[in-house]
C-alpha cells in the first residue's frame, strides 16, 4: 500500500516558538555567527514584532542575514552544533508532535517543510524521526558556507511549488506562510494558529489544535480513520 504524505511546518508548529531565534543566539555565543549578522537579525526581529514588516518578508531578510553571517564556517561544524542544540533543548518541541509522528510512521511518508535552513531541518527530522525535509538551502562550496542562498522557502508560493508533485493527506501549520500547503491537504491542521490563519481555518472548517499532548489522540484518530 502506498504511504500517505504528511507535511509539517517546524516553527510554531512542531516547536512552541521560532526555533531560529534561540538557535542563532547560540551560534553567536559559540562564535559560529558573526557579531554584525547577529545584530542585524535582532533588529529585523524587533521590526517584525513591532508590526513594521510582514511575516514572510521578515523571514526572507532573516535567512539572508543568517546565511551571510555563516560565511566561511565549515558545514559539518554548523550541523553538529544544530544537533547538539536541539538535543539539549527538547523543551522547545510541542508535546503532540512525536506522538503523532510515531503513530503514523508505518503508514505515512512524513516531511518537514520549513523556511529554516536545511541543516536545522535535518537535525529536527533526525530528532523526531521524520522521513525527509524541504527547507531553505544555504550555498556550500568545498564544505564551507559561501554566504549565499541557493533555495529559499520563506514565501508560501515557494513551498507549494515544491509540494505540487504530492497528493497531501495531511498538513500541519501555524501561520499565513503555511496557507498554501494547508489548502492543498485533505486534512489541514492548524496548530496554535496566528490570527490570520485562525480566521481562515474557522471559515473553512479546518481543525484547530493547541498542540498540547492531550490533542494527539484526536489528531491521530482523524488521520487514521
Amino acid at each position: 500500500m502506498e504511504k500517505k504524505i504528511i507535511c509539517y511546518d517546524i516553527d510554531g508548529t512542531l516547536t512552541t516558538e521560532m526555533l531560529f531565534v534561540p538557535l542563532v543566539a547560540s551560534e553567536h555565543e559559540t562564535g559560529i555567527l558573526s557579531d554584525e549578522s547577529y545584530a542585524n537579525i535582532v533588529e529585523i526581529l524587533k521590526l517584525y514584532k513591532a508590526g513594521g514588516i510582514a511575516y514572510e518578508d521578515a523571514v526572507q531578510r532573516l535567512i539572508e542575514r543568517h546565511a551571510s553571517g555563516l560565511t566561511g564556517n565549515e558545514l559539518v561544524d554548523v550541523e553538529n552544533h544544530a544537533v547538539d542544540f536541539i538535543e539539549s533543548h527538547t523543551q522547545l518541541f510541542r508535546a503532540f508532535g512525536r506522538q503523532v509522528i510515531d503513530a503514523l510512521r508505518n503508514t505515512s511518508h512524513q516531511l518537514a517543510v520549513t523556511a529554516e535552513p536545511l541543516y536545522v531541518a535535518r537535525a529536527v527530522a533526525s530528532h523526531l524521526g521524520l522521513d525527509n525535509v524541504y527547507a531553505t538551502e544555504y550555498q556550500v562550496a568545498a564544505g564551507r558556507f559561501t554566504g549565499n542562498i541557493s533555495i529559499s522557502l520563506a514565501h508560501r508560493s515557494q513551498k507549494s511549488q515544491l509540494l505540487s508533485r504530492y497528493s497531501i493527506h495531511a498538513a500541519f501549520g501555524d501561520s499565513e506562510g503555511d496557507i498554501d500547503m494547508l489548502s492543498s491537504a485533505k486534512h489541514p491542521i492548524c496548530i496554535s494558529p496566528s490570527a490570520e490563519l485562525k480566521a481562515l481555518a474557522e471559515a473553512n472548517g479546518w481543525l484547530i489544535s493547541s498542540g498540547e499532548e492531550q490533542d494527539a489522540d484526536g489528531i491521530i484518530s482523524r488521520l487514521t480513520a
